[in-house]
């Protein structure tokens, strides 16, 4: 079975595979990404392997929505990247797109360009008319981000028991954004 959910010039978003597990203890062990998230660091790769089974149990082999790799085409991986349900972190009813990246790969647009592709399968493939974006106020590299793909800041809501900066970006918006900015649907 095929893994890609999507891909964009540079990079394949693909369902996580258990070999993955390694990287992501690396990726969630790094202060400056588990920081501004206020999340704990990873304890272990056999950590890891449980939470990608838990993302594989909580949204299935489709790819509809999910929780997946982010990987340069045919070369390694850079990080994560998310379409999903707001629920059950949020009280809200929302479609989130997020993304977390490893710092070796910062700095290149991986994040920008994978969120943006992102937006292309919510838009024209999930038929969504509005995605969100949740960020921490002190997490200004994500804000950048968020904004570079077009979102715009409408407020803040609880996430996961932290306030948070809510963005959004609906079809619209997202269809009038100059070329190069967000891919344009075929």
């Amino acid at each position: 079975m095929d893994q890609t959910v999507t891909s964009t010039a540079r990079l394949e978003v693909r369902q996580f595979v258990d070999d993955d597990a390694s990287f992501l203890h690396d990726l969630h062990s790094r202060p400056e990404v588990f920081k501004p998230l206020e999340m704990q660091p990873s304890a272990d790769a056999a950590e890891e392997l449980l939470r990608i089974r838990s993302f594989r149990d909580r949204f299935g082999p489709t790819g509809d929505f999910g929780i997946w790799a982010l990987a340069l085409l045919d070369g390694p991986l850079v990080g994560l990247i998310m379409l999903k349900p707001l629920r059950p972190l949020a009280d809200h009813d929302g479609m989130e797109v997020g993304w977390r990246l490893h710092p070796d790969f910062w700095g290149n647009g991986y994040a920008t360009e994978g969120a943006a592709g992102l937006l292309e399968l919510a838009f024209f493939r999930r038929q969504l008319s509005e995605v969100f974006a949740v960020i921490r106020s002190t997490n200004e590299r994500s804000r950048g981000v968020a904004v570079r793909i077009g979102m715009n800041g409408i407020g803040s809501l609880d996430y996961g028991g932290l306030p948070h900066e809510l963005l959004r970006i609906d079809l619209d918006q997202w269809q009038s954004l100059p070329e190069g900015r967000a891919p344009i649907a075929p």
